[in-house]
C-alpha cells in the first residue's frame, strides 16, 4: 500500500430512474475497489440524498469504506426534501452506520440552495477525489451537481474527479 488513507466525496443526481441500477452499481463498485489496492483506510463523504449519494454509500460500505455524512441544513428539514418518502428510513439506516456526521448550515437559513452549495464545497474541500454521477448538463442550479463539479474542476487541476455519465 502506497498511502495510508483516501477520502472520496460523492455528488450526483437524485433521479436515477432511467439508469440500469445493476450496471451502474457495478461501475461504482469497480471505481471504489480501484482504491482498495493502494490505500489502507478508505472514507466516503456523502449527503445520503436519494439516488447517487445513497447508492454510492451503500456500495462503499459493502466493500469496507468508512462513511462520513454531511448534510446541508437541519436534519428535520433535510429529510422533508426527499421525494420518495420511503427514503427517509434508508437515510437513517445509512446514517447510523456513519463514523462522523456534520450539519453544514447550523443557523436558520434563508436559502437552502446556498446551503447545498456550501455542502458541495465542503465535500470537495475534504475529499481527495470527487465521484460525480452526472448527466454533464449545466443547469446553473446553485448547489446542484454541475455546480459542485465546476467547483472541483476550478479548485483542483490534478484530475481528481471521476464522472459516471447518467441518463435522465
Amino acid at each position: 500500500m502506497n498511502e495510508k488513507s483516501i477520502t472520496i466525496g460523492v455528488t450526483g443526481h437524485r433521479d436515477l430512474d432511467k439508469m440500469n441500477k445493476e450496471e451502474l452499481s457495478k461501475k461504482i463498485e469497480d471505481i471504489l475497489l480501484h482504491f482498495n489496492n493502494s490505500y489502507k483506510d478508505l472514507y466516503l463523504i456523502s449527503a445520503l440524498a436519494e439516488g447517487a449519494d445513497s447508492l454510492v454509500a451503500k456500495i462503499a460500505l459493502k466493500i469496507g469504506y468508512k462513511l462520513i455524512v454531511y448534510i446541508p441544513f437541519c436534519e428535520s428539514e433535510y429529510v422533508k426534501s426527499f421525494a420518495d418518502k420511503n427514503h427517509k428510513n434508508e437515510y437513517f439506516k445509512l446514517k447510523n452506520l456513519a463514523i462522523d456526521f456534520k450539519v453544514i448550515c447550523l443557523d436558520k437559513v434563508k436559502s437552502k440552495d446556498l446551503c447545498y452549495q456550501k455542502l458541495g464545497k465542503e465535500i470537495v474541500d475534504n475529499s481527495d477525489y470527487l465521484l460525480a454521477l452526472w448527466d454533464r448538463v449545466d443547469n446553473q442550479k446553485i448547489g446542484g451537481t454541475a455546480d459542485v463539479v465546476k467547483y472541483k474542476i476550478q479548485k483542483d487541476k490534478n484530475n481528481s474527479i471521476i464522472i459516471i455519465d447518467i441518463k435522465r
